[in-house]
């Protein structure tokens, strides 16, 4: 439900239902959130982004480490 409440912060936040599905843009892009295989997505960007990080050496290594990152963030969080 849209409240158009402002927070005065300079952000644009959206929530959308991850679980919508149907032919619209919207639609499949919700569906293309949800592969795991990029040759199921609708949209090229975001298939072709996906398919670099994950298949990609270059971009797999780009990931390995900012998993490293969020990891040792969260280890960070639990020993506070």
């Amino acid at each position: 439900m849209a409240t158009e409440e402002l927070f005065n912060d300079g952000e644009h936040i959206l929530y959308v239902n991850g679980e919508y599905r149907d032919e619209s843009e919207i639609g499949k892009l919700m569906h293309d959130f949800s592969c795991w295989n990029p040759d199921d997505m609708h949209y090229e960007l975001l298939r072709d982004t996906t398919r670099y990080y994950k298949e990609n050496p270059k971009g797999v290594e780009i990931m390995c480490a900012a998993q490293r990152g969020w990891k040792k963030a969260e280890w960070r969080q639990c020993v506070k």
